[in-house]
């Protein structure tokens, strides 16, 4: 399992990538949890994260102002259903 902690500012925009492989053979969907303990703890109302997907071409807009790398396939992460989509070796 893939985990990284990192700290946020709130009102800050900032993008941190994960790297996820898909060790099987065929096409699997991979669950996608994120922790934001302030919001979970009730300190805050709203979550400092989420997940960037391509609806409205979020992920391919922050790949060109440099700050993630570019995805062969942009719809693979489904920010709704906290799913990402990865084709098997």
């Amino acid at each position: 399992m893939n985990q990284k902690a990192i700290e946020v500012v709130s009102g800050e925009p900032c993008l941190f990538e994960i790297e996820v492989n898909n060790p099987f053979e065929k096409r699997q969907n991979f669950r996608i949890a994120v922790g934001d303990h302030d919001y979970d703890g009730g300190i805050i109302s709203t979550p400092e994260l989420t997940i960037v997907d391509n609806r409205k071409s979020e992920w391919e807009y922050w790949h060109n102002v440099g700050k993630c790398a570019a995805s062969a396939d942009w719809d693979i992460v489904d920010s709704q259903k906290m799913e990402v989509r990865l084709a098997g070796r």
